[in-house]
């Protein structure tokens, strides 16, 4: 396993790379991995105890891979600790089911229903998981 991750997409990308990184390394006792994150990776808003670097600034690219080299492990420790707890919680179910929340609310369902839409059957939770079963 890298020692490093050092993900640094020009725009929004390679999140999930990022999140997988976290998600193997958390799974290790007492693991020392840094995640070195561009400023532009989506996932970088929410993955606070990366290091951040700008990819378009060499010195910033080199003041991120020294900061990560130089480290100690308790920091780094600390660090992996954290964003493994953010990746965990905000899984795929979190998602999911925040989706469905948002698409079942009464704001949501009224915009398409007062629409020139067809008729929008509102969505609900129960609805979606009885599908799931018969299916």
């Amino acid at each position: 396993m890298a020692d490093i991750a050092w993900i640094t997409p020009l725009r929004d990308g390679l999140n999930l790379v990022a999140k997988e990184y976290v998600a193997v390394q958390g799974q290790i006792p007492d693991s020392a991995g840094t995640l070195i994150l561009s400023e532009f990776a989506g996932s970088a808003v929410e993955m606070h105890y990366a290091l951040l670097t700008n990819p378009y600034d060499s010195r910033s690219l080199k003041e991120s891979l020294l900061q990560a080299l130089t480290l100690n492990d308790n920091d780094k420790q600390m660090r992996m600790q954290r964003l493994y707890e953010q990746v965990k919680y905000y899984d795929i179910d979190f998602w999911a089911e925040d989706f469905i929340d948002q698409l079942s609310s009464d704001k949501v369902y009224s915009s398409f229903t007062n629409s020139q839409l067809p008729a929008v059957k509102k969505i609900t939770k129960s609805k979606i998981q009885k599908e799931a079963v018969a299916q």
